[in-house]
């Protein structure tokens, strides 16, 4: 697996993760430096993760808007506050960690708005929000989660397709393994 490193390039996220290049681009292949021999030694340490993900196109299934970083630098949770003003999006280094394990992992929600709409699982309703008729609620994944890196914790909500991948499962599959 070569390293390669690439430097202002155009990364699209609409309909997927593209990467291109512009005027000013550079790409390095295996780079004689510090952070390429790190990757290096986490493809190492990883590679039966990798191999898993490329053959099962797992990054297919975690699609995430990727923004450009500010800064290459990865930022501390107890920063955060402070760079709020300066910077709009951070990169973190962190634990994961549910922090009501016993709280349900999911809400029943309109297919169409994606509302809350108090009705049971199965059973036909119409949205008060948007006046829509449903055979039954969708099964949306939610639960809350706290990111950790030592002294710093963050309280996050995980929603949708970032509590699919890190679950394992879709709401309706939850839903059927808790009743």
């Amino acid at each position: 697996m070569p390293i390669i490193f690439g430097m202002r390039l155009s990364v699209n996220t609409f309909y997927g993760l593209s990467i291109g290049t512009i005027q000013s681009s550079i790409i390095l292949f295996d780079p004689p430096t510090a952070q390429a021999e790190d990757l290096r030694l986490w493809v190492k340490a990883n590679r039966e993760y990798a191999e898993t993900v490329i053959s099962q196109k797992l990054y297919e299934q975690a699609y995430q808007i990727v923004d450009q970083q500010l800064s290459f630098q990865i930022r501390k949770i107890s920063q955060i506050l402070s760079l709020a003003e300066t910077f709009k999006s951070f990169w973190l280094k962190a634990k994961l960690q549910i922090t009501d394990s016993q709280h349900c992992l999911y809400f029943l929600a309109c297919p169409s708005c994606a509302k809350s709409c108090g009705a049971a699982y199965g059973y036909e309703f119409t949205c008060f929000y948007c006046n829509s008729s449903f055979p039954g609620p969708k099964p949306l994944l939610r639960f809350q989660a706290d990111l950790s890196d030592g002294p710093g914790i963050l309280p996050v909500y995980v929603e949708n397709r970032e509590a699919k991948m890190l679950q394992g499962m879709t709401g309706e599959e939850l839903v059927e393994a808790d009743q």
